[in-house]
């Protein structure tokens, strides 16, 4: 499944500030039968999309090919291959091609943000810093 972003034009940008206007001075979703977390999401993506920000919508389970996961975490494709082949994050092989659920990737994001946070913390208190 390709990673499709969807860039809004200004129609849509202009659609979701209006929207959002409205919802700020009443809660017409409170009357919709939207459970909160759904809600939630939909007001999310309202929000970015009326910044202007591209969103792309992919399921959690789906998998992704080492170009699409590469793009995701910021790193060459090598890399995320070496990370891989190190167990870093589960993958299965299709043919030749190596495949990972977008789940593990981003929960190996989640990891090693929290692990360099966590390091700079250590460092600022090491230096009296914080």
């Amino acid at each position: 499944m390709p990673l499709k972003k969807h860039h809004p034009t200004s129609e849509e940008v202009a659609a979701a500030r209006a929207l959002l206007s409205q919802l700020d001075q009443r809660n017409p979703m409170d009357d919709m039968a939207l459970p909160a977390p759904l809600r939630a999401l939909v007001l999310d993506l309202l929000r970015l999309i009326a910044k202007n920000e591209p969103v792309t919508i992919i399921p959690s389970d789906a998998e992704i090919s080492t170009q699409q996961a590469a793009e995701i975490l910021g790193v060459s494709r090598p890399h995320l291959v070496k990370l891989l082949e190190e167990g870093a994050i589960p993958f299965r092989k299709v043919g030749r091609h190596r495949r990972m659920r977008l789940n593990d990737v981003l929960v190996y994001q989640k990891k090693t943000r929290k692990e360099a946070l966590d390091k700079l913390q250590e460092f600022t208190q090491e230096m009296g810093l914080y």
